[in-house]
């Protein structure tokens, strides 16, 4: 893992926001694909995840859960819900797979981080 990239918004801000967080990052270049997940998201927020694929050009990846399942547009991973723009079901099963094993969690690690950093200011 490179860089975490973490932000605040208004729940109606939010794809706008994840857009410019992610076009402004110095990292932009080398970004291969953005992994969204429900649970690390405010709760109720107008996330247009199409739109995110759209104005960056880079496929997404989005985790949730819930009853809403259309085989024709998402892909079941372990307990969740996926939502792929941009990838192939076995591409976005590598990746997840990568992500969550081999990569000792790096969402996990991700979302430590970025829940906590208003903790982290005055180290």
């Amino acid at each position: 893992m490179d860089g975490v990239i973490s932000g605040v918004f208004s729940r109606d801000g939010i794809t706008k926001g994840v857009v410019g967080l992610v076009r402004e990052s110095k990292h932009y270049g080398q970004v291969r694909v953005i992994i969204l997940d429900d649970e690390t998201l405010p709760s109720s927020s107008c996330l247009d995840i199409q739109l995110i694929y759209e104005e960056l050009g880079l496929p997404v990846i989005y985790l949730h859960r819930g009853d809403g399942f259309d085989p024709r547009f998402m892909t079941r991973w372990r307990n969740r819900i996926v939502e792929p723009y941009g990838l192939t079901e076995g591409t976005v099963e590598r990746i997840l797979n990568l992500v969550f094993d081999k990569g000792v969690g790096m969402l996990r690690v991700a979302h430590l981080i970025a829940r906590n950093l208003d903790l982290m200011h005055n180290v």
